[in-house]
């Protein structure tokens, strides 16, 4: 006589083997830097989100699940660029951003020119990574550049931020649960 978890164990690692992985929650962002997880992602946004334009030479899709947008741009049948973001109060609060490797630059350009101008502001994640870091870094002197207000969320308080190497001390790579966050705004 089988047992009933034993049951539930086997269709799980059968599920495993044949569902795509963010239909059963165990999807990962470096599931996109592989061409059968990107083409799978890519996919599942399409037939599950919804068409919501173009930018440039990429088509946008978008997928909400619970407060979360997942928002894929792609020329071709796979992603480009892949943003997940919590919409509050008209602001963006980022969670994941992914581009291609062969897509430099595509991220940062997306962020300033399609989704800062849909939006009042864009407010970073909550895990600042060595690479997030450096993309943060650059959308700080990017965002100084085009005359974009900065500030800092800092425990509940909204700091203006004038001078960008201010923000050096707010880095600490890795950390997630930061009493901090970046924001840009218009």
């Amino acid at each position: 006589m089988i047992k009933l978890k034993t049951l539930i164990n086997h269709i799980n690692e059968v599920q495993e083997l044949f569902e795509f992985p963010m239909r059963i929650g165990r999807w990962r962002k470096t599931d996109l830097d592989d061409n059968s997880g990107n083409f799978a992602l890519s996919k599942y946004v399409k037939e599950k989100g919804k068409h919501i334009g173009k930018f440039d030479s990429y088509e946008i899709f978008e997928l909400i699940k619970g407060k979360e947008t997942h928002t894929i741009f792609s020329n071709s049948d796979f992603i480009s660029a892949y943003f997940v973001f919590e919409k509050v109060d008209n602001y963006l609060k980022e969670k994941i951003v992914w581009q291609d490797f062969l897509c430099k630059g595509l991220a940062r350009k997306l962020f300033f020119d399609y989704f800062l101008g849909k939006t009042k502001g864009i407010i970073s994640d909550d895990l600042h990574s060595k690479e997030g870091e450096n993309y943060w870094k650059k959308n700080l002197i990017e965002a100084k550049r085009k005359n974009h207000k900065i500030f800092i969320l800092y425990k509940g308080n909204k700091i203006s931020v004038e001078n960008v190497n201010d923000v050096d001390k707010y880095f600490s790579s890795g950390i997630k649960g930061a009493d901090y966050r970046f924001v840009i705004e218009k």
